[in-house]
Formats: C-alpha cells, structure tokens, sequence
C-alpha cells in the first residue's frame, strides 16, 4: 500500500419530516513502511441529503466516536487489513444505528 487508503460507505438514510441525512462510515489509512505499521482512522457521521453550499457533519451521541487503529503489518497487506478494520467499523455502527431504532439509546 504506497497511497493512503480512503473508504466510505452511506449506511442509512434517515427521515425526519422533511429532512434527510445519510449515516456515513469512513476509514482513512496509511501504511509507514519504515515501522511496517498501518496508521487507521475510523469515524461515523450524518450529513444531509441535498444540502447547499458546505455539507456539514453532524454526530449525534448514539453514533461510535472516531476511532484510530495502529496494526504492525507488511505493505503487501495493509490495504487488505484496512478492508478489514474498515468491514469491522461497518458493522458496530450499524449495531448503533439498530439500538437507535429499538431505543436502546
């Protein structure tokens, strides 16, 4: 992995009367060749379905806060662990977005 990693993921969109905002899951990474260490950054956020002008994110308190992530991997398989962490991040934010519904929060 020699360029950054970026992956993000429109998990839901949610509705509240005539407002939309879309639940998104985002995994930023970079492998250091010189520590053989993949460097993660995991956050979850909401935004607004057709917003003008700058498109803000919100995080309401139920979402995971941002996480980072350190793995001691070699750079052939940083981009592969980063899919991983990344497929991890996905599904505990979609456990938030389920206890949310069933008012666990």
């Amino acid at each position: 992995m020699s360029r950054p990693y970026y992956c993000s993921e429109i998990l839901e969109t949610l509705h509240d009367g005539d407002r939309e905002t879309e639940v998104v899951a985002c995994v930023e990474a970079r492998h250091d060749p010189a520590t053989e260490k993949l460097h993660a950054r995991l956050d979850a956020f909401l935004r607004e379905v057709n917003q003008r002008g700058a498109d803000p994110e919100l995080r309401p308190s139920w979402l995971p806060s941002p996480q980072e992530a350190i793995e001691g991997v070699p750079a052939e398989e940083a981009t592969a662990m980063a899919r991983e962490l990344f497929h991890h991040w996905v599904v505990k934010v979609r456990e938030a977005l389920r206890a949310k519904r069933e008012g666990e929060i």
